[in-house]
């Protein structure tokens, strides 16, 4: 479990951004649905191993009642740059280029931070890159296990 961000029973901050497709995205379009956050920067290097494994993940777990979105500390443009190299790992990915407002709202510092959040209330935070079959089947029964 993650000693920074969001503690477990915890509300979700209220939020309203604009995605890298130019979409607005508000914590309020998530109710009634499952959110899973994933908090990353480009250049992380835990993050960029967990992303096949996020990507697999987010193929098997396509449905209605789960939201996946990204909040990436990088600026617009190199998350966009970096998106268009790599491809998207099934996320809608949002740019925050503050660390602090991303501490200040969600109380992230560590990365990559992972949160699911059930009926506006965080259910977990987890504090580690999934970098095996195994982790990532871990953190897929979570989230099915709050469905």
């Amino acid at each position: 479990r993650n000693k920074s961000g969001i503690r477990v029973g915890e509300e979700l901050p209220s939020f309203t951004y604009i995605d890298i497709e130019g979409d607005t995205v508000s914590s309020t379009d998530f109710e009634g649905k499952l959110l899973v956050l994933n908090f990353w920067f480009v250049g992380c290097v835990g993050c960029k191993q967990e992303e096949p494994y996020l990507t697999k993940m987010t193929g098997e777990l396509k449905n209605e009642n789960i939201e996946f979105v990204s909040l990436c500390q990088s600026s617009p443009s190199r998350t966009k740059s970096y998106i268009r190299k790599n491809g998207y790992f099934g996320y809608k990915v949002i740019s925050i280029k503050s660390k602090k407002e991303i501490f200040d709202l969600f109380g992230v510092e560590s990365f990559p931070t992972h949160m699911i959040v059930k009926n506006g209330k965080i259910v977990e935070n987890i504090g580690f890159p999934f970098t095996t079959d195994d982790e990532i089947n871990w953190f897929k029964d979570r989230i099915l296990g709050e469905l």
